[in-house]
């Protein structure tokens, strides 16, 4: 599904704000350029499918494991554990059948979804990650952190999750204006003739 080299894909990421324009343009440029390798007879114009969006969605995925987990990733393959300083030698995590990380040895034996029981292990240094937060944050109308963080580790297992998810609500434009402090009016001094007893109608006014 995936053309782009993962060398190209560090700067490539920078370029987009927005994780559904990504995914995008990854379906049509590998499209395009499985068009140009087909004859005329043979190409198809289709409109963009879910199917199309996930397997983009997992290419770029693997592509951002291999440029932030590359050392892990190597030492999965040639000796199929990882290293002991290793801050994932606890999670116990193994390569599915697209060459994804993920763990999830204690809810293995669950009824829940698949994605769902072995997570995929995502950087938190990485754009796309930030993407995907902000993606989150809008397909749940702007919800809170922990709203946010119980929806994403239904997919993912990011480190460091909830100071991400405090700067991405955080830069949200809509969410810094709702939750913005109203202006506290300071408390004025009462004039003389509302605490100085005195006869009725001794001061009165016409408007």
């Amino acid at each position: 599904m995936c053309s782009c080299s993962t060398t190209n894909s560090r700067r490539h990421f920078i370029k987009f704000f927005k994780l559904n324009r990504l995914i995008r343009v990854i379906v049509y440029y590998t499209r395009f350029t499985n068009t140009c390798r087909t004859s005329k007879a043979n190409r198809h114009t289709i409109t963009l499918s879910s199917q199309d969006l996930g397997q983009a969605l997992t290419c770029c995925a693997k592509m951002v494991q291999q440029i932030s987990y590359s050392q892990e990733i190597k030492e999965l393959g040639e000796k199929q554990e990882f290293a002991a300083y290793s801050t994932f030698k606890t999670l116990h995590p193994f390569p599915d059948k697209n060459y994804l990380i993920r763990f999830g040895e204690r809810i293995q034996q669950s009824t829940l979804p698949y994605q769902t029981r072995l997570q995929m292990i995502r950087s938190a240094n990485h754009h796309l990650t930030m993407l995907i937060l902000s993606a989150e944050h809008l397909n749940l109308p702007h919800a809170g952190p922990q709203f946010l963080i119980a929806s994403l580790r239904e997919k993912y297992w990011i480190p460091r999750i909830r100071n991400l998810m405090r700067k991405t609500i955080h830069q949200c434009l809509n969410c810094y204006k709702l939750n913005a402090q109203a202006t506290q009016q300071l408390i004025g001094e009462l004039p003389p003739t509302r605490l100085q007893p005195s006869r009725p109608f001794l001061n009165t006014g016409v408007d």
